[in-house]
């Protein structure tokens, strides 16, 4: 008699846990190359173009890899982190590694006013021995 009732328990539970995993996973959003959270990422980069040519080509040249190659397995994230004065700070680029790749996700900083000046490029933090 207990081993019937273990495994009535049993067989309730795996039932619950099934039934529990299935509408879950109907409620998880699917992420594709189209959607919305890369769309964003577009928008984020906004302006900060020279920034994330700058990162992508000091990580190729770190990681002893093409350009290109980067561009297919790291996606570039803008971070802004102010400083005590009013309006000034660094913006950090971040080269977010790829689901299901290996490695790690270098950052690179540039100073701060980097819409208006010439020098937008000037490197002042670079967090990149993440190999």
């Amino acid at each position: 008699m207990r081993i019937g009732k273990t495994a009535l328990l049993s067989l309730a539970g795996g039932a619950l846990f099934f039934a529990g995993y299935w509408i879950g996973m109907g409620n998880v959003p699917q992420l594709t190359e189209s959607s919305a959270l890369n769309s964003n990422l577009a928008e984020d980069l906004d302006g900060a173009e020279r920034q994330v040519e700058d990162a992508i080509r000091r990580w190729s040249s770190k990681a002893a890899m093409s350009e290109g190659d980067v561009r297919r397995n790291w996606s570039p994230r803008a971070m802004f982190i102010p400083t005590r004065n009013q309006g000034q700070g660094m913006l950090c680029i971040q080269l977010q590694l790829q689901p299901g790749n290996l490695g790690g996700s270098p950052v690179y900083c540039y100073q701060a006013g980097f819409f208006e000046s010439e020098e937008a490029t000037k490197l002042v933090a670079e967090y990149s021995d993440v190999e």
